[in-house]
């Protein structure tokens, strides 16, 4: 979260310098020119582009104020969504995708008769500069060709050798022969918090511990 702050931190200074001056005042002439394909894309009569921007035969007057005209609240709207997104759009390789959970931001989720996150909402923008968030364990876990389910982001170095981590334990039936089972959901989840992978309460620990974000 903090890098994508970072981010639109940088696009933030970038439609500051393009389409403001030093003491804030708007460079209009830049701002439409730079604006005139958004006006024309939602359909705005080209009598209304053309007294904003000018004709294209390269003058840089502006015949009409905005103030001036009877759509400028509809203008005004326009442009301040579309200088929004061009902050807040993270520009980057791929993109930025953050689902917001309205059942957890706005209430206290349970499950199964467990409370989630420790009974407290989540936080758009935690004390550590993250937002909270719910994960599907699908995550985490893949299944192998025999359904058991083992860690897809990382594994165990056992005699040197790379091996998957298997959600899975080792017990003995009533016939006393050992068998694999897997771990139930709770025990994985465990698993996660005590690897800083989620945040929770540790093995052994009383305090409430938040994942690295």
């Amino acid at each position: 979260m903090d890098q994508i702050n970072k981010l639109s931190d940088l696009n933030y200074d970038n439609v500051k310098n393009e389409l403001f001056d030093e003491d804030w005042n708007l460079k209009a002439k830049a701002f439409f020119r730079k604006y005139r394909n958004v006006l024309a894309q939602k359909d705005v009569p080209m009598d209304v582009i053309n007294a904003l921007c000018g004709n294209n035969d390269g003058s840089e007057e502006l015949k009409v104020l905005p103030d001036a005209m009877s759509q400028v609240a509809s203008i005004d709207n326009l442009f301040n969504g579309e200088i929004a997104r061009q902050i807040i759009r993270v520009q980057s390789p791929g993109s930025a995708f953050i689902q917001r959970s309205i059942w957890l931001m706005e209430g206290h989720g349970t499950f199964g008769g467990r409370s989630l996150n420790n009974g407290q909402k989540l936080k758009m923008v935690n004390e550590e500069g993250s937002m909270d968030c719910v994960l599907s364990e699908d995550f985490f876990v893949e299944y192998d060709e025999n359904g058991y389910p083992y860690f897809k982001l990382g594994e165990d170095i056992v005699d040197g050798k790379r091996k998957r981590h298997y959600f899975t334990k080792e017990v003995t039936g009533e016939d006393g022969k050992k068998r694999r089972k897997v771990m139930s959901f709770e025990e994985r989840r465990q698993w996660y918090i005590d690897n800083d992978l989620i945040s929770g309460i540790k093995t052994g620990e009383t305090e409430w511990h938040n994942a690295e974000s």
